[in-house]
C-alpha cells in the first residue's frame, strides 16, 4: 500500500476532509470532503494541501468578496 499523509479531521478553506477515500493506480490518496454548503466531493490530496480546491464548486472561481463601504 502507498504511503500517505493522513488527513482526516483537517480544515481546507470550506472543505472538511471526513474519510480516506481511495488510493489511485499511482498512489495518489483522494480523499472525501464535507463542504461548508453539506455537499460531498472526492479531492486528490494535492490539491488539498495546496490550496487548488477549496470547495465542492459553490464558490464559483474568480469571485471576489464584496467590499463593504460605509
Amino acid at each position: 500500500m502507498a504511503r500517505f499523509i493522513d488527513l482526516t479531521g483537517e480544515r481546507f478553506d470550506r472543505l472538511f476532509v471526513a474519510r480516506l477515500d481511495h488510493i489511485s493506480k499511482f498512489g495518489q490518496a483522494h480523499w472525501q470532503c464535507t463542504c461548508a454548503c453539506n455537499n460531498t466531493c472526492i479531492v486528490a490530496a494535492h490539491n488539498l494541501r495546496s490550496g487548488r480546491t477549496r470547495s465542492c464548486g459553490c464558490i464559483p472561481r474568480g469571485r471576489k468578496p464584496k467590499k463593504i463601504t460605509a
